[in-house]
């Protein structure tokens, strides 16, 4: 289960932050803390920076990473 909240910095950038449960075996649950930033390279492409820190003991202690998407319209 996630909640995000997300907001607008500029025209092509944003940002986010979101609380993460992720129900595991058993009765492990694994909870995150997770924020990045979002930067629009065109309207169809996006680039992202991101962190989360673990808020319990089945969570990583911490995570980096980067990410790129695209969409395309069907037309």
């Amino acid at each position: 289960s996630t909640i995000v909240l997300g907001r607008d910095l500029s025209e092509s950038v944003g940002s986010f932050i979101e609380l993460a449960i992720e129900k595991g075996s058993g009765e492990t649950s694994a909870s995150l803390v997770h924020a990045g930033l979002t930067f629009a390279l065109t309207p169809l492409m996006q680039f992202d920076i991101h962190a989360a820190a673990g808020l319990s003991g089945s969570a990583p202690d911490a995570l980096i990473g980067f990410g790129f998407s695209t969409r395309r319209d069907q037309r």
